[in-house]
């Protein structure tokens, strides 16, 4: 009990530290804004009275002093790589950010996508980057929107790395048409054609049987229950099964 009194006493001068050095920092940065300020001022009043030859040094100098305390003053911000909106937020005055970890994320919004978390292999081998999707939201019932995939996570596309910590096993799609009534958080429905034919029979994965290598399926047959060995084609994420052939015997 003793241990972990000193260890909480420990965390919590650790804790104090950290935040007397951001706010010592917090007021270091006010200091360096008021010393460009005065030396704004400085530099103006003595280009509005005219500068003599003695003072060419002098407004030199100032201008120097100017400039290294804007460049103090430009290390301490946090600039965005891009104009955009901020999608969220993890960070705040009582709390230090982490080295690595990211606490600003900021999207375009003219160039909003769906995300989706595809986890099963089943579906994710069906899908290939590039491959055309129509998708509809539950808030704008009938209207569609076409778009394409434009990232599969490891190893199925360029998204993510093995074994990369934090990685993004999202699947993206991209959206074409206008997308200026669409808000961030809607829920999208998305369908793939992942193949087509003409002539086929669909049915679900429970009524197919298999037995010792060998696929059938149970028909009524003038009233009688009779094996039918069929050929698979495609099976869509395990909703249903395509059958490309009969085989009557």
């Amino acid at each position: 009990m003793q241990q972990a009194t000193l260890n909480f006493q420990r965390a919590q001068a650790t804790c104090d530290l950290t935040m007397q050095e951001i706010e010592a920092q917090r007021y270091e940065r006010e200091i360096l804004k008021q010393q460009v300020a005065l030396a704004e001022l400085a530099l103006k009043q003595l280009q509005a009275g005219g500068i003599a030859s003695q003072f060419q040094q002098a407004v030199a100098a100032a201008q120097l002093a100017v400039d290294r305390l804007a460049a103090q003053v430009a290390e301490a911000r946090l600039v965005a790589p891009m104009a955009g909106q901020v999608l969220s937020l993890s960070v705040s005055a009582d709390r230090p950010a982490e080295a690595f970890k990211p606490v600003i994320v900021i999207i375009d919004p003219a160039t909003i996508e769906v995300s989706a978390d595809l986890l099963a292999d089943s579906q994710l081998q069906e899908l290939s980057e590039g491959q055309e999707v129509v998708v509809t939201l539950r808030s704008y019932p009938g209207q569609t929107w076409h778009g394409a995939i434009r990232r599969l996570p490891y190893p199925y596309g360029a998204g993510g790395a093995q074994g990369l910590a934090g990685e993004d096993n999202s699947t993206r799609i991209s959206l074409k048409g206008d997308l200026g009534n669409l808000q961030l958080g809607e829920l999208a429905y998305v369908v793939v054609v992942v193949e087509e034919k003409d002539n086929v029979l669909w049915l679900p994965p429970a009524a197919l049987r298999t037995f010792q290598g060998r696929k059938f399926v149970i028909i009524q047959d003038a009233g009688q229950p009779r094996r039918v060995d069929v050929t698979i084609g495609a099976s869509v994420f395990c909703e249903a099964i395509e059958i490309a052939a009969i085989s009557w015997h």
